[in-house]
């Protein structure tokens, strides 16, 4: 890839991710004791287990909030808050498990995604919402379910991940096709493959799926021309800088937006994915 793409997908990554590099110290918030614990494998690489638990909220108004404590640095992490009354079972085995009351009301999905040679990836779906942890040089990296990266990610699905992440992720384990996340709710996906079979593009219409810029489908040209600048070619939209490409309707409105790593724009209106 062309180190001026590069460059800006740092950038947009840089912008819509910062602040989830900052973890917070300490036990935040957490003076009760916990409604569930879980011991998780070393997800940072410093060769010490990690563990999540779920605290409750101390105004006790049937919300707790789940939270990682990472031993590389000692910090824990707040992941999302969730719906829990008084206690939670923890059922399952890694790599999935599963929190929910006796009368399973309150729930949510504690999953891993496992590769030989690295560190395990977090996953935590609760009420509609979702987040993956992926560890990289010096902190987490945290992708939200409804946030969409330019030319990174589309909510927690990475340009490049393989069927095994897929099928971590969402409703089955594919690179290519129809495929449905496990949030946001009612979100579909069409995937298509690269050469080495894993995830190239990821084509998305919900309006749930808000990018770091505030771009979702729905938009009208003139938004998507000064947050992913680019060219017209008939219905379409193209933003290669940006690695964004939008089909639009009669009105000029994007319906549909695709991601991908930067393309290359060239004569004789060629996409590549350099």
């Amino acid at each position: 890839m062309h180190p001026r793409h590069w460059a800006v997908v740092i950038g947009v990554i840089a912008v819509g991710v910062t602040s989830c590099w900052v973890a917070m110290p300490g036990r935040v918030g957490a003076t009760s004791v916990p409604l569930a614990t879980l011991d998780l494998p070393d997800l940072d690489g410093d060769g010490k287990a990690e563990r999540l638990h779920v605290d409750p909220d101390p105004n006790g108004n049937g919300h707790a909030m789940v939270r990682l404590d990472a031993t590389r640095g000692k910090f824990t992490h707040e992941v999302m808050g969730m719906k829990a009354g008084a206690t939670l079972a923890v059922t399952g085995a890694r790599p999935r498990w599963h929190l929910a009351e006796a009368d399973g009301k309150a729930g949510a999905d504690i999953r891993l995604i496992e590769r030989d040679g690295q560190e395990p990836e977090l996953v935590v779906v609760a009420d509609g919402q979702g987040k993956r942890y992926r560890y990289v040089e010096k902190g987490f990296m945290k992708l939200d379910a409804g946030t969409v990266i330019p030319g990174y990610s589309v909510g927690m699905v990475v340009v490049g991940d393989d069927a095994q992440a897929m099928g971590v992720l969402g409703d089955k384990a594919v690179t290519t096709g129809a495929w449905t996340p496990a949030a946001p709710p009612n979100a579909r996906f069409e995937l298509k493959a690269g050469p080495d079979g894993n995830v190239l593009s990821i084509v998305y219409d919900s309006q749930a799926l808000v990018a770091t810029n505030g771009v979702r489908p729905g938009v009208d040209e003139q938004t998507l021309a000064k947050h992913f600048p680019g060219r017209r070619d008939g219905d379409r939209w193209i933003s290669a800088r940006y690695g964004m490409r939008a089909v639009l309707d009669a009105r000029g409105r994007a319906f549909v937006l695709e991601l991908a790593r930067p393309w290359k724009d060239v004569p004789g209106d060629a996409l590549l994915n350099p």
